[in-house]
C-alpha cells in the first residue's frame, strides 16, 4: 500500500519536472533571446555603413538534452572579423553574453521559486 502512494509522488513530480522546464523553455524563447538580440542591437561598438551587421545579428534557443542554450551570432560573413579581428574593439557578442548573463540568470530563479 505505501509503494502507491509513493508511485503517485514520483508520477505528480514528473509532471511538475515537465511543467518547469517548458517554463525555462517559454521564457529563454519569449523574454531572453529577443532581449539579448536588443541589447546587441544597441549597444555593437561600430559604425554602420550598410546597417547589414547590426541586422544580422541573430539570436535564438537551441535545446540540447536537457541544457537551454541561447545563442547570438553574426550573420555576415564578416562578423568572425568584428568579432576577432582589431583587438577585439567591435566585437559585440561576449560583451553582450557577460552583460545579460547575470540578468537571465535571476530570471531563471524567479521561476525556479515558483
Amino acid at each position: 500500500m505505501e509503494w502507491l502512494g509513493i508511485n503517485s509522488a514520483i508520477a505528480g513530480l514528473g509532471k511538475e519536472v515537465a511543467r518547469m522546464k517548458l517554463g525555462l523553455v517559454a521564457y529563454a524563447q519569449m523574454e531572453c533571446a529577443p532581449m539579448v538580440e536588443a541589447y546587441a542591437h544597441s549597444t555593437a561598438p561600430w559604425n554602420d555603413i550598410s546597417g547589414d551587421a547590426r541586422r544580422g545579428l541573430k539570436s535564438g534557443v537551441v535545446l540540447s538534452g536537457t541544457k537551454i542554450r541561447i545563442y547570438l551570432a553574426h550573420t555576415v560573413d564578416y562578423g568572425v572579423y568584428l568579432e576577432l579581428a582589431n583587438d577585439q574593439r567591435f566585437a559585440v557578442i561576449d560583451p553582450t553574453l557577460e552583460h545579460m548573463a547575470p540578468i537571465i540568470y535571476r530570471g531563471y530563479a524567479r521561476i525556479m521559486r515558483s
